[in-house]
């Protein structure tokens, strides 16, 4: 049983109350003892504010894919003339949204919510079919109609609300109390209203508090004396008026040594009345304290310091407040009425509620009798012991499935009463095609269930039989009178006869025959021909991704791509639902689309002619019917009745009766589901009255119900390439970019969709880089457009590339994503601007911080060392960041192969002159943006020291001009030694870059702060020996095979090079051959492994 709990009860302006703890509390024990069942969680994206609490609230519980958001249009102000439009729109928005999630049963944990906030609960709006359970609290307004029912416009909400109630299949009381007002005052039948009660949450407990926590509280809330306490809304029925004159009556010595502690919420009104009402009472103004506000785990101290727990209400549903006191240890006495009595459970701690002196000789008897009070205390621990919330859970359950069942066994036959009109579209004989002959062959056994029109493109009908008993009309009549049609059944095959199927379906929906499996070769003859320019490269893109468009540009056999994808991915998204003739074809689609896309696919086997027994060669069955014939040759009758069940069972029983009676069965049971299906929902929300008339309104429908209807069945991976898309500076961080992205379009991760995105600074949201990713693919860009960024639960958003000023515009993009179910990761490089701010402009230590502090509201990040990790971790931890869920921090190296990279542009004219000068003389490399923790400055004073002394030596720069070293630039510009002994290769390509490792003697890396040390990696794969400065991400990724040096003095690297020289001389010098590296693959698919910690990190 797949069973969907609405927790707006824990989301709306109930959240603070009772009705929002009970709504949390009760779903979590049901998660917790859901068994073999399977708990999906919906939220209202109107409350954002509360979605990651709740997420909260159940992780380590259910996965977070189990809960699901969905979005409404804002219902705004209620005196707005759109309002009653907005809220019938969001009610059927909602239900569309859980129809569309297959639950068997709906349990909505309060449907009294929406009157003050933007709650949407409705029963039976959209989708009547799916049982829906309610918890049903109380009915207090309706049983005490005077007191609450006197503003119209809550009198109108309400009704309707006990309207929707009374269309429930099953209401869970909090209470016995409850469960007989639901009978009484709803006339349900008792089966139809369970009491499934409450209980307190494991946080209300008895416990010791300390005297620093006493002295604590009691100061905050002005608690100078022993007190009385209630706690619970301020309403009519709760009677606390009662209680401040029953307090008033107590006598002097009492109040003289007491306190009465009101703890609630309380609004200015409130306030001024009670207090007045307090003075009218003859009560001193330190009697009565009003504490507002108090956190659960202050009213647990609360709990337990009060000398009483009064609870006077007179009417409740259950009355938890009660409980959570015994609970905590608290002597209790409440109203004798309603819920109050089950609860507390003794008869003696009851009082009349209305009235005061009843009250007061109850409040006097607990303060003066010290037995009395103690025995309260013992009896209140026990009873609250008999109410479990796993208890509660179970009884719940038990009712869902009972529910289920039930409404299981009472669902009526799909077939209709009447034949529906059914458009039979599919190529007929003579078109050569099998599928032509297997269509016609099932018309005449479908007709039984369907008035049929048979809709064909062709100009010859061949089949006199079809002509005579079928309406045959051409595709133009059924594009202009489609809406006359009930039912439409497409039959799709792979051959050019079914082209034209393509525009029917999506402005034509029905039930797809899918005859082929693969359907490329129908698409790629479509564009090959020009009736579908570019149609198989855009659903090679759509179906299979961007590899897949690649290989249908760079092949050399288009067949071989043909034969490879399916392409079939437009035709199962517009289907309203689809038959196969094989499981194979349903197990294709699990491999070729995703896991649960063909659970609903029917499978009925081709037609085939029955086949026959031959009595002679089966000798049992021929001495059988010579047993049965015999009777019958003597009994005329009885051979005349035998032939006409025979003739019945025959006709029931054949290939094609039984082929035919299946597709019917799918055909309504597809349309049966349908029918909340979107075309549906646009269908009933037209058809609401006094709609408004502007645009904003329609416009915001339409993204609400496009955010909750994925357009798509694949899981994307969304790889941020904002900086990239833009211009490829060639820098580390782009080289890392570019060497990433290209594994991962090449390798998609199993069950992910690649899609590389940007974003701007002056725009929300993402954009989808189509026409960026086909260039960098080598493909033409025109084929597709940009277009924004559909996300969806399940999908994971990856910041790859690197931009401060992008990603802080973009939060709220982020943290929408994250409401909606999609995992948010960001790449960290390094948090150098923030530890060494010295190095970078002013302002680039705020904007990195910036840049980190959402990052670290992200689900995780990926650093590329342990190193960085582990800063981040350390800083984190200093800033103290808040969350209410693990953070997910890992590591990965990257990867140093160049081979096959996207060609940036090729070898300068004087590369060959450059390389010969370098590969001369013992030449040290530098590889990175000329910056001023990269120690060029160092560096290149060290190599001064060098040639003063006469040594040969080259000193090799390779990188760009970066911030604040515009006097290390001019030096080296003018510098006397530049092109003969010292070179500057600014911006060089990475081809460029491969042949100058090749002809350098060793890497100097001399970076006072990196995030990892690629050049080290890349040196290594050269077998080119590094002497490198000591820090941690050095010694991290290089280990024992390279050189180290510590210090800032240039004589100190230059003795360092010296003494490399002389041992490299002897054979002494550390070799980096055997530094462990990684290829770009193995760096994807690690850093892959590090975001899916729990999947295996396949890729394609």
């Amino acid at each position: 049983m797949r069973l969907l709990v609405d927790l707006q009860g824990a989301q709306g302006a109930t959240r603070f109350r009772g009705i929002g703890r009970y709504s949390l509390s009760l779903a979590q024990a049901i998660v917790r003892n859901q068994g073999e069942h399977e708990v999906i969680i919906a939220l209202n994206g109107l409350f954002p504010e509360t979605i990651e609490p709740v997420r909260a609230a159940f992780e380590g519980l259910l996965p977070q894919d189990n809960i699901r958001v969905w979005s409404a249009p804002g219902l705004g102000n209620r005196t707005e003339p759109a309002y009653n439009w907005r809220v019938k729109t969001a009610e059927l928005v909602r239900e569309a949204f859980f129809a569309s999630l297959r639950p068997d049963v709906i349990y909505v944990t309060s449907l009294f919510e929406g009157f003050i906030d933007d709650a949407v609960t409705s029963i039976g709006q959209f989708a009547p079919a799916i049982p829906v359970a309610v918890t049903l609290y109380d009915l207090i307004p309706l049983v005490n109609r005077t007191q609450y029912l006197n503003n119209p416009v809550f009198v109108s909400w309400y009704e309707d609300k006990i309207n929707q109630l009374g269309r429930a299949d099953l209401l869970l009381a909090i209470s016995e109390s409850s469960r007989q007002e639901g009978i009484t005052h709803l006339g349900f039948h008792p089966d139809r209203v369970i009491n499934v009660g409450t209980a307190a949450d494991l946080q209300f407990k008895c416990m010791d508090i300390d005297a620093t926590t006493e002295k604590s509280v009691r100061e905050r809330y002005g608690l100078s004396r022993q007190f009385i306490m209630y706690t619970g809304a301020i309403d009519h029925r709760k009677n606390i008026e009662g209680l401040i004159r029953a307090y008033a009556l107590l006598p002097q010595s009492l109040r003289e040594t007491h306190q009465l502690a009101i703890v609630c919420s309380v609004q200015p009104e409130s306030r001024h009345r009670l207090e007045a009402l307090a003075r009218q009472q003859g009560l001193a103004t330190d009697e009565m304290v009003l504490t507002g506000f108090v956190p659960d785990e202050e009213l647990v101290s609360l709990y337990q310091l009060c000398q009483v727990f009064v609870f006077p209400s007179w009417h409740e549903g259950f009355g938890l407040p009660a409980l959570e006191a015994m609970a905590c240890g608290a002597p209790v006495i409440a109203a004798n009425t309603s819920s109050l009595p089950e609860v507390i459970g003794r008869e003696d701690a009851l009082f009349d509620p209305f009235d005061d002196k009843a009250i007061a000789g109850k409040i006097t008897q607990v303060l003066t009798d010290e037995a009395f009070r103690s025995g309260l205390i013992r009896h209140g621990i026990k009873q609250a012991r008999r109410f479990s919330w796993d208890e509660s859970a179970q009884l719940a359950i038990t009712a869902f499935e009972q529910l289920h069942a039930a409404r299981t066994q009472s669902l009526q036959d799909l077939a209709p009463p009447h034949r529906p009109k059914l458009a039979y579209v599919s190529p007929l004989p003579p078109e050569r095609s099998g599928i032509a002959d297997d269509s016609a062959g099932l018309l005449p056994e479908l007709a039984r269930y369907y008035e049929i029109d048979v809709i064909v493109l062709q100009d010859d009908m061949a089949d006199p039989w079809i002509k005579e008993n079928y309406l045959v009309r051409n595709v133009e009549w059924f594009v202009s009178q489609a809406d006359h049609y009930d039912r439409v059944l497409y039959h799709f095959g792979n051959s050019p006869s079914h082209q034209h199927l393509f525009d029917l379906l999506a402005h034509i929906p029905g039930v797809v025959v899918l005859h082929d499996f693969f359907l490329s070769g129908m698409i790629a003859h479509m564009d090959a021909t020009g009736f579908k320019p570019d149609a198989w490269a855009r659903e090679l893109y759509h179906a299979h991704g961007y590899k897949a468009v690649q290989e249908r540009f760079q092949a050399k056999d288009s067949a071989e791509v043909v034969n490879k994808y399916p392409c079939n991915l437009t035709v199962v998204e517009n289907a309203l639902g689809v038959i196969v003739h094989s499981e194979n074809s349903r197990q294709l689609a699990r491999q070729w689309i995703s896991p649960g896309i063909a659970d609903d696919w029917v499978v009925i086997p081709l037609l085939r002619t029955p086949a026959t027994i031959n009595p002679n060669q089966h000798p049992p069955i021929r001495t059988e019917l010579i047993n049965a014939l015999e009777p019958l040759q003597k009994d005329e009758e009885k051979c005349k009745v035998s032939g006409t069940r025979a003739r019945e069972v025959i006709l029931s029983r054949s290939a094609k009766g039984i082929c035919a009676e299946q597709y019917a069965q799918a055909i309504e049971r597809t349309y049966a589901q349908a029918q909340s299906g979107q075309a549906s929902l646009i269908k009933a929300i037209v058809e609401i009255e006094n709609a408004p008339a502007d645009d904003e309104h329609w416009m915001q429908l339409a993204q609400v119900i496009s955010a909750n209807c994925p357009s798509r069945a694949q899981k994307q991976l969304l790889v941020d390439v904002s900086v990239l898309m833009q211009q490829d500076l060639k820098t580390g961080i782009q080289r890392v970019v570019r060497s990433i992205l290209k594994e991962l379009l090449n390798h998609p991760p199993d069950g992910f969709y690649v899609e590389p995105v940007y974003a701007t600074a002056d725009e929300s949201g993402y954009r989808y880089a189509r026409q960026f990713t086909l260039r960098f693919m080598g493909c033409p860009k025109h084929l597709l457009i940009d277009e924004p960024v559909e996300i969806w639960h399940q999908d994971i958003f990856l910041g790859l590339d690197l931009n401060s000023a992008v990603v802080v515009h973009q939060t709220g993009f982020y943290r929408y994503a994250q409401h909606k179910g999609t995992r948010v990761y960001f790449v960290i490089y390094d948090l150098l601007p923030v530890l060494h701010p010295d190095f970078f402009p002013d302002g680039s230590a705020k904007g990195h911080a910036d840049w980190l502090n959402i990052v670290a509201q992200a689900d995780g990040a990926m650093c590329i060392s342990r190193a960085v990790a582990d800063e981040m971790a350390a800083w984190m931890g200093a800033w103290h960041t808040q969350r209410l869920r693990p953070y997910q921090l890992g590591w990965f190296h990257l990867g140093a192969d160049t081979q096959g990279l996207t060609s940036t542009f090729g070898l300068p004219a004087d590369a060959g002159e450059v390389l010969k000068k370098i590969s001369n003389t013992a030449s040290f490399l530098m590889v990175g943006t000329v910056e001023p923790r990269k120690g060029h400055a160092q560096t290149l004073s060290a190599f001064e020291c060098l040639w003063t002394q006469g040594i040969e030596v080259n000193l090799v720069i390779v990188g760009k001009q970066g911030w604040l070293v515009d006097r290390l630039v001019e030096q080296i510009r003018q510098h006397p030694a530049l092109n003969r002994r010292l070179f500057w290769l600014e911006g060089i390509s990475d081809e460029y870059l491969e042949k100058v490792y090749a002809a350098s003697t060793c890497l100097i890396a001399a970076s006072e702060g990196e995030g990892f040390g690629l050049p080290l990696i890349e040196a290594a794969r050269h077998r080119l020996p590094v002497i490198a400065r000591d820090i941690p991400v050095f010694r991290e990724v290089a280990g024992e095979h390279a050189f180290y040096f510590s210090g800032l003095d240039p004589q100190v690297l230059a003795d360092a090079v010296k003494e490399w020289l002389s041992l490299r001389a002897k054979d002494q010098a550390p070799q980096s051959d055997n530094m462990p590296w990684l290829t770009w693959q193995q760096s994807a698919m690690q850093l892959w492994g590090q975001v899916l910690p729990f999947a295996s990190p396949q890729f394609h």
